[in-house]
């Protein structure tokens, strides 16, 4: 197994799909689910540059919503909670890589809010990971070269150790031009048969 194996968080480990529907139904009071989605998922909230204050007021603001900064952000944090899902099997894949006396880690392009969610919701899923790499903190994103770079730095390991799953192909190829080994996520049997495929080939070499 490889030193250490990066994981991307949403359509890997959590699903956030049933997410913006429900916002639209329960709080915004809309049809439109892409324009939900647009107004939540806030580049400049998820690479840390604007705080949850700013990005919940923006939010208040386009769907003309008559509650506090408070009220939203209790309200939001519950409709999350209540939405997101993880893929246990994925998970299991994470304990086998363990397991395997390899370390791992999380890649995530993500907000505050979600990761919050995401510690309150399954606290022994998040401290699962020896390392967390959250765009909100490092204030880049993928598929941006410099946060893979600042990733492998902060590891102090050289990319060819690092193994890295995602499942979106701009930030798979972004991560092959740094030299990482990247796997495109597809299922969670796919990345269990890639993963120690590659285990079975480099104890072969």
């Amino acid at each position: 197994m490889p030193e250490i194996v990066v994981f991307d968080w949403g359509k890997v480990l959590f699903l956030y799909g049933k997410i913006y529907p429900a916002l639209a139904a329960e709080l915004f009071e809309t049809e439109d689910i892409d324009e939900v989605r647009s107004a939540v998922i806030s580049y400049d909230y998820e690479v840390g540059k604007i705080k949850r204050a700013q990005w919940l007021e923006q939010i208040k603001a386009r769907f003309n919503l008559e509650i506090d900064i408070e009220e939203l952000n209790l309200r939001m944090f519950q409709i999350y909670y209540e939405n997101i899902e993880m893929i246990e099997e994925t998970m299991e894949v994470i304990h086998e890589v363990k397991s395997g006396m390899s370390r791992v880690a999380v890649l995530s392009n993500i907000n505050s809010l979600t990761v919050g969610v995401i510690k309150k919701k399954w606290p022994g899923a998040y401290s699962n990971f020896q390392y967390h790499f959250l765009s909100y903190e490092m204030g880049l994103m993928k598929p941006d070269h410099q946060i893979f770079r600042k990733m492998f730095e902060e590891l102090m390991l050289p990319p060819t150790d690092i193994v890295f799953v995602d499942d979106v192909e701009e930030n798979i190829k972004a991560a092959r031009d740094v030299q990482i080994r990247a796997i495109l996520f597809t299922s969670p049997q796919q990345l269990r048969e890639e993963l120690f495929k590659k285990n079975k080939s480099d104890q072969e070499t």
